[in-house]
């Protein structure tokens, strides 16, 4: 029997492509550069299961759902789901079985590691702490290396002043345990990067922040109309609670009398469309200023947000994960040339304090001081303007993958070396 032929490299992931743009995008960045690259990946049978086809046109590099389709293998699909949940039920009991963990972690997770256990690489890049296990185990396999990105502060997002779920805790095991055997690991922003470095006294991760590529914007800045509504835009792949949008709405009730619409992108959260329209009846706001719109590909959302006037991103306090991240959203709307209403959590206020003139934060929850910063906006719409164009320039010239790719590919270059393989043998 022929043996597999080796991949430059293993990427595993608990998404699929349509919900993690990052991982899209170091994909991309390696086959631009000539690695081969193989994807494992999950199909979680939403929304992205319907995108994933138009994100995967022309992509230079393999991509493997594990573990069942809902359309292709709809059976196998519904069993490993089943086997999650009481997977995740039995758990508080068995806690200490590892079939039960890799079970309980993902829907997938005995299947993952099995596929990676049959794909040799030189590197394996695990983008979850769930995945990293099979990365480690591959790794030792075939005599590859292993790289871990920690999208999000997996062990901080639990409530603050709660403590950490079962699960977490499974996780914060697994990271005590793999860490070590990793031969790098990059982190989403400097605030993630800043609490996995203490928390697990390792070397501080390279930040390889989630911005986009220049050709995902559109091809000229947009004038906006001065005569125009101010539209206000927010997306993310679930509309839901503790997302600060009530914030948004009680704010445009305290400016009734301007023409102001809110725009949101994503599927809506069970009964989410209800609870929020009832805050707007009793924000004296009309319905029809709150429109929806339907999920899109990642690689639209950029040319989709320079639509808008103003970007959102409203992220609460509400866990340690939260107080850090850099979400997706706040590079599309400098990409796309967005003035920039952000909550002030850590993370995002470090950022915009780098960003002089292309936006604003406000305390979450502070309705007064957020309609106060809509209005400046509405009643001056040259400062508007000049804030968009900020914001535009900053993606152009320092928040975009173009350049903040280098950084990832500097790694994975140095550790696929003959002089790294050298050093460390």
């Amino acid at each position: 029997m022929n043996k597999p032929a080796t991949t430059d490299v293993c990427i595993l992931t608990t998404g699929q492509p349509s919900n993690n743009p990052r991982l899209v995008k170091e994909a991309d960045a390696l086959a631009e550069v000539g690695y081969t690259v193989q994807v494992l990946c999950v199909d979680c049978g939403l929304w992205p299961s319907q995108t994933d086809s138009s994100v995967m046109t022309a992509r230079a590099w393999a991509c493997q759902y594990v573990g069942g389709m809902v359309q292709s293998r709809p059976l196998m699909h519904r069993a490993a789901r089943l086997r999650q949940a009481y997977s995740k039920r039995l758990l508080p009991w068995f806690s200490s079985s590892e079939t039960l963990r890799q079970a309980a972690m993902m829907r997938v997770g005995p299947e993952l590691e099995a596929a990676a256990l049959r794909h040799p690489a030189k590197l394996y890049i695990a983008h979850h702490a769930a995945v990293l296990p099979a990365a480690v185990k591959a790794a030792a396999k075939f005599g590859g290396r292993v790289g871990y990105d920690t999208e999000d502060f997996y062990t901080g997002m639990h409530a603050i002043g709660q403590p950490p779920s079962l699960l977490e805790r499974i996780a914060e095991e697994i990271e005590r345990k793999h860490l070590k055997s990793c031969d790098y690991v990059t982190a989403a922003s400097p605030g993630i990067a800043d609490a996995y470095a203490e928390k697990y006294r390792i070397p501080r991760p390279e930040p390889v922040l989630n911005v986009f590529p220049l050709a995902q914007r559109p091809a000229a800045f947009r004038s906006a109309s001065a005569s125009a509504p101010l539209q206000l835009y927010w997306f993310s792949q679930c509309i839901g609670c503790d997302r600060g949008l009530e914030d948004v709405v009680q704010a445009m009730g305290l400016l009734r009398d301007a023409h102001i619409e809110l725009h949101l992108r994503g599927n809506w959260q069970a009964g989410y469309r209800e609870r929020l329209f009832a805050v707007a009846r009793s924000a004296g706001v009309n319905g029809d200023r709150i429109v929806s719109h339907a999920p899109a590909p990642p690689d639209e959302m950029a040319r989709l947000s320079a639509e808008y006037d103003i970007g959102l991103t409203l992220e609460r306090p509400s866990d340690h994960n939260r107080t850090l991240c850099l979400t997706n959203k706040l590079f599309v709307y400098l990409l796309a040339g967005n003035a920039i209403i952000a909550t002030n959590v850590p993370g995002q206020r470090s950022l915009m304090a780098g960003l002089p003139g292309a936006g604003c934060c406000y305390e979450p929850g502070d309705i007064v001081s957020l309609a106060a910063g809509i209005h400046k906006w509405y009643t001056d719409r040259s400062d508007l303007e000049s804030s968009r164009r900020e914001a535009w320039a900053w993606g152009g010239r320092r928040y975009n993958w173009d350049r903040e790719k280098r950084t990832f590919l500097n790694l994975v270059e140095s550790i696929l070396s003959p002089a790294f393989s050298c050093a460390t043998s």
